[in-house]
């Protein structure tokens, strides 16, 4: 899933039914916003290395984050 992730976009978000949801962001590449059924929130930086899997790198917790990642 995609869209722009701003506060407003986050706060309506609720606790997936699913173990969790990645949404990456439409304004900044490689990042992505990802909240488990636990509602725990985290930011991630996702990069694919040499060809291989993607891997999601933990930048910080929400809302912590959101003033630094803006």
């Amino acid at each position: 899933m995609q869209q722009k992730l701003t506060d407003v976009a986050l706060r309506a978000l609720k606790a997936p039914t699913v173990p969790r949801i990645g949404i990456s962001d439409t304004n900044r590449v490689r990042r992505c916003f990802r909240l488990t059924s636990s509602n725990k929130a985290t930011w991630l930086h996702q990069k694919q290395i040499k060809g291989g899997v993607r891997r999601g790198f933990t930048l910080g917790g929400y809302p912590a984050m959101l003033n630094v990642m803006s």
